[in-house]
């Protein structure tokens, strides 16, 4: 077994409070595409796409592309990485996982009641284009479905329920986060899995956490300065090892 892997494994052993930062490289081997890795799917820079004017200018586009994902997101299922995080919600209370991704496979997944918190809201939720209407709905429909008016103020277009650039993060869930963090004096361990985008390990790094990087790097190892240590690989494959490893306290087998 690889030393970095054995460290990790036995350093999440010993720690009780864990932060995890999780991304959408944890969703892609479930069959969802990411928006910096796979820019085909989308057809533009995701900053072109995933903001309040680019709707206002042309929603329709907008609105197919985010379609489009909703529809692979009903038929994808949690992956071993996903279901890895919701043991570790299980086994370790203080645990909490932040994540980026707005396909619910985290939530599917099973994390215990309050130890997940989704930062960048969901595909499957709706709400109005117009910040002054306060309509919010859901759709989880096999259906593929149009650009459609909002039905209470009939003035603007539905959106995806989704946090684009440019605009505040769900107020609840920074409130969540922040008393989490406030509660913990000191964090043990951070997990950062199929990102390179961190809000919040600041935080954790102000706490004293030690950090484990899983992704697959690319030759990028050298770049990622907070990490002490770095998985490089699929982290659906990755992740569970190290966690069910952990949680057993005894690896029995290597990792291929």
């Amino acid at each position: 077994m690889p030393e970095v892997l054995e460290e990790v494994i036995q350093f999440l052993q010993e720690s009780e409070v864990v932060l995890v930062i999780v991304g959408a490289g944890l969703s892609r081997p479930s069959g969802l595409p990411t928006f910096r890795e796979d820019p085909g799917f989308w057809g533009h820079a995701i900053e072109e796409i995933a903001t309040k004017v680019a709707f206002d200018r042309n929603p329709a586009q907008v609105w197919n592309l985010y379609e489009r994902m909703r529809r692979l997101a009903l038929d994808a299922t949690p992956n071993e990485g996903h279901l890895a995080l919701a043991r570790l919600s299980k086994a370790k209370p203080s645990c909490l996982t932040i994540t980026q991704n707005i396909d619910e496979l985290s939530t599917d997944a099973g994390h215990e009641l309050g130890t997940l918190q989704t930062l960048h809201g969901s595909l499957f939720d709706l709400k109005c284009a117009n910040d002054a209407c306060t309509f919010k709905g859901r759709n989880v429909d096999r259906r593929t479905f149009d650009l459609l008016v909002c039905p209470e103020c009939r003035l603007s277009y539905l959106r995806p329920g989704v946090t684009w650039f440019g605009e505040r993060l769900p107020l609840d869930v920074v409130q969540k986060i922040d008393a989490w963090l406030e509660f913990h004096e000191r964090i043990d361990m951070v997990l950062v899995v199929g990102t390179e985008r961190t809000p919040y390990l600041h935080d954790a790094l102000l706490r004293g956490a030690k950090v484990a990087w899983f992704n697959k790097m690319e030759g990028h190892v050298e770049d990622m300065g907070d990490a002490d240590w770095v998985v490089d690989g699929d982290a659906s494959m990755t992740l569970p090892y190290v966690i069910d490893s952990a949680l057993a306290g005894v690896p029995e087998h290597g990792l291929s």
